[in-house]
Parts: C-alpha cells; sequence; structure tokens
C-alpha cells in the first residue's frame, strides 16, 4: 500500500528559473506554458490530487477532452497502465512539470508550466514500465 501524498516541490520552480528558491524570472515574463500542451509516459496520475482535478470534467480515460482544464488525454490498454498510479512518480514527474491547482493552499507548489495542458500514457504494468 502507497503511502498518502505529501507535497514538497514548493523551492523547485525557482531554483530551476533562476538557482533561487523564491526568484521566478521565467514567469515574471508571463511564461507559465499557456497554448502548450506536454506529453508524458510514467506510472500513472493519481486524477484525485488539486493538480490535476478538474470538477466540471471527468478525467479523460481512453478518450480525450480538451475541455478538460489540465488533462486531455490519459491513455492506458489492457495489458499496460491503469486508471491509478500505483507508485507514486507518474504524479510527481506530471505535477513537477504541469501540475496547477484551482485553490490558493498548494498553487505555490504547483509545476514549471502550470497553464500547459496535458497527454499522459500509463505504462506502468508489473512493476515495471513498459514501452
Amino acid at each position: 500500500r502507497r503511502e498518502a501524498p505529501v507535497v514538497r516541490n514548493k523551492w523547485a520552480k525557482g531554483i530551476v528559473q533562476s538557482g533561487v528558491a523564491g526568484d521566478h524570472v521565467i514567469f515574471d515574463k508571463g511564461l507559465k506554458g499557456q497554448g502548450e500542451i506536454v506529453g508524458i509516459a510514467d506510472t500513472g496520475i493519481d486524477m484525485s490530487l488539486c493538480f490535476f482535478k478538474d470538477p466540471s470534467h471527468l478525467a479523460p480515460y481512453n478518450s480525450q477532452s480538451p475541455a478538460h482544464r489540465k488533462v486531455i488525454s490519459y491513455r492506458y490498454d489492457k495489458t499496460w497502465g491503469s486508471r491509478r498510479d500505483e507508485e507514486g512518480h507518474g504524479s510527481h514527474t506530471t505535477g513537477s512539470i504541469c501540475g496547477s491547482t484551482t485553490t490558493a493552499g498548494p498553487a505555490e507548489f504547483g509545476g514549471m508550466a502550470p497553464e500547459a495542458k496535458l497527454i499522459f500514457d500509463d505504462i506502468y504494468v508489473n512493476d515495471e514500465l513498459s514501452p
């Protein structure tokens, strides 16, 4: 059983953007991933996390939903992937890249491109990543 998620990515954006934890020089220029689509393949995404959840649209499992606020598509197959993130790695990496929330508290923990959307492939099977 996986432990409950803990948000720990507060300082990554500043360090990547400027080398200083709180200095968001790229965001200060208005660059936050607007109009971009990120493609990621990993262990899955916990779609109940505030960084991906959209209360107005269902998670687009094996479908497309351009109207979803974050995830355009979440693909998996009968032989690989699922609707879960068994390892937590996919949720972490995806959140670090493009996670964003609509609630004030954890907003500072969002990703490097918080306004980008996502196409995701869950490729986790039998405790391994599958091609």
